[in-house]
């Protein structure tokens, strides 16, 4: 989940370029660009913990009432 996170922050970077939205040129591009992946790192991130919890949470509730160790997650 994290690494395609980054592969569609780099591609929107290298979208920008090509479609001259910004040009290396530009001042303050370098930090744009790497806190824009950043930042995209960063939601990723919170993302994934907040899918784990639920996902744990919905296991933990549909394991409540039934004997084997499965769960179908809808």
């Amino acid at each position: 989940m994290l690494s395609s996170v980054l592969i569609v922050a780099f591609f929107w970077e290298m979208f920008e370029l090509i479609f001259k939205i910004t040009s290396l040129n530009s001042v303050g591009y370098w930090q744009d660009s790497l806190g824009d992946i950043f930042n995209s790192f960063i939601g990723g991130i919170i993302a994934f913990l907040y899918f784990i919890r639920n996902k744990k949470a919905k296991c933990l509730v549909l394991n409540n009432g039934i004997k084997n160790n499965f769960a179908v997650i809808v």
